[in-house]
């Protein structure tokens, strides 16, 4: 996977779409040489060592086996707090006649599969799930219609999508009992991967992009230098290339921006290309705000040799 930038990168996640788990991490950590995700427990707190379960609740924005599944935002056509608090315990509660529920994603893309969680076993399988894009009409069902019972109150319902998705229904008697819903966004491949990119500014290392870090938030340089990754101003052609390990379904990239006010206008035009692709003209980043990085040349790396690889 490649991407043309000239600027910072905070974190890049590569998200695919099976649903099983395959290993476990400690929080923040990733403690096993083997392991390829993590774990996102609320608060940062750290989960299990041995079975990778977070003692508490998932981190809001992550569900799934470990937490590790990226939630993807959605707001219900209805004012509906019990399905959007990520509370599993908060649900339907009868006392209004919701047998419908139509939800719209904050940002349409391809679905692969939701959980729904209920409070009442028997209801459990009660549900049809449809989706519909931005250019038809009417809703559409699932290519695959199957399911996976979890446990008696969580159903995994399968729905891998070619086209992208604007809006997803839920009907049947099992809204009547419904807790929770969880559209997944998919898991972060590129966790410590094989970086490299053209040159290094200073010491911010193309690995820095895939430590799953991306950075506490109006921090300064000497913080955010540990988790981004950066190429100088002096190469305006800059890239950041990943390497994923195994062959991957990818259907979404996230990229954080270096999470510092005065670097806010970042990343507002860049290009990326698959391995496979041809070699064409990608965007680069054109922004100018960056008198900071106007130095010598000792004072960045040249990463064209293997600084950075994991």
């Amino acid at each position: 996977m490649f991407f043309s930038l000239a600027r910072t990168v905070a974190a890049i996640l590569i998200l695919l779409t099976p649903i099983t788990a395959q290993c476990y991490t400690n929080g923040r950590v990733r403690e096993n040489s083997g392991c390829q995700y993590k774990c996102h427990c609320e608060g940062d707190e750290a989960c299990d060592s041995d079975t990778g379960v977070c003692q508490g609740k998932c981190d809001p924005q992550w569900f799934g086996p470990a937490c590790q599944y990226a939630s993807l935002n959605f707001a219900p056509s209805e004012q509906l707090a019990w399905l959007t608090d990520s509370d599993d315990g908060t649900c339907n509660d009868g006392s209004q006649p919701v047998q419908s529920i139509t939800v719209t994603l904050d940002t349409p893309q391809r679905l692969s599969w939701v959980r729904v969680v209920v409070n009442e076993r028997d209801h459990l399988r009660q549900f049809q799930l449809t989706y519909r894009t931005e250019s038809s009409r009417g809703f559409s069902s699932c290519p695959r219609n199957q399911s996976a019972k979890v446990n008696n109150l969580t159903l995994d319902i399968s729905c891998p999508t070619v086209e992208v998705v604007s809006e997803l229904n839920l009907s049947g008697s099992g809204v009547m009992t419904l807790c929770s819903l969880y559209i997944s966004g998919g898991r972060n491949v590129a966790l410590g991967q094989e970086t490299l990119q053209s040159h290094t500014f200073n010491k911010w290392y193309s690995q820095n992009a895939v430590d799953g870090d991306p950075g506490v938030p109006d921090s300064g340089d000497p913080q955010l230098e540990k988790t981004c990754t950066h190429t100088p101003s002096k190469e305006p052609d800059g890239w950041w290339r990943v390497t994923l390990s195994n062959t991957a379904a990818v259907f979404r990239i996230v990229i954080y921006n270096r999470r510092n006010p005065s670097r806010s206008v970042r990343h507002t035009a860049f290009g990326g290309r698959n391995n496979g692709d041809d070699d064409g003209d990608d965007d680069d980043d054109d922004d100018d705000d960056d008198d900071d990085d106007d130095d010598d040349d000792d004072d960045y790396d040249d990463d064209r040799h293997g600084r950075g690889m994991r």
